[in-house]
């Protein structure tokens, strides 16, 4: 998780992760 690219990656993933939970009205898990 220290490379360089791979928090961003991480963090894209997340913010798709949390429009997908708010689309379906759930609030995103903790990570």
């Amino acid at each position: 998780f220290e490379s360089p690219g791979h928090g961003r990656v991480l963090g894209e993933v997340t913010k798709k992760q949390e429009g997908i939970y708010r689309a379906l009205g759930v609030e995103s898990p903790s990570l």
